[in-house]
């Protein structure tokens, strides 16, 4: 069930517009976790149930496709120019602006904002991430 559900989340993904800027793309992915609550905090608690079957690797214990669709983002932004050039591993970055997003799934879940609600949630969570991926002072430490 974990990787059916994995995969639908991929597919459901793959299925988006591909915004031509990066920050339009992160602001997708922000609203992407939280129309998809319920199979995010899916995954989520299976990682939590299960944690010892997730063994460390040199990028951490998270598997790397948990964050790709953060890590596409940061990349494209990097070169487009729209984000500072990550002085860490793109992978960890990817994994913070993930996690910090997940945060606000479990804290809304089971009852994930709408409407306009949603809307200015997602607009926070965006104007924060942008705020320190394209300055470069905060990019660079």
């Amino acid at each position: 069930m974990f990787r059916d559900v994995g995969l639908q989340l991929g597919e459901k993904r793959r299925q988006l517009e591909t915004p031509s800027m990066a920050t339009e793309q992160l602001r997708q992915r922000i609203k992407f976790q939280f129309t998809n609550i319920e199979q995010v905090i899916f995954i989520l608690k299976y990682y939590m149930h299960f944690r010892s079957q997730f063994t460390k690797t040199d990028k951490g214990y998270i598997p790397e496709r948990a964050y790709i669709h953060i890590r596409e983002v940061l990349v494209k932004g990097v070169e487009s120019g729209e984000f500072y050039a990550l002085d860490q591993d793109v992978d960890q970055q990817a994994k913070v602006l993930t996690h910090a997003v997940n945060g606000f799934l479990i804290e809304y879940y089971p009852n994930p904002p709408k409407n306009n609600e949603l809307d200015e949630l997602v607009d926070v969570i965006h104007r924060f991430l942008i705020g320190s991926l394209t300055n470069k002072e905060v990019a660079m430490k």
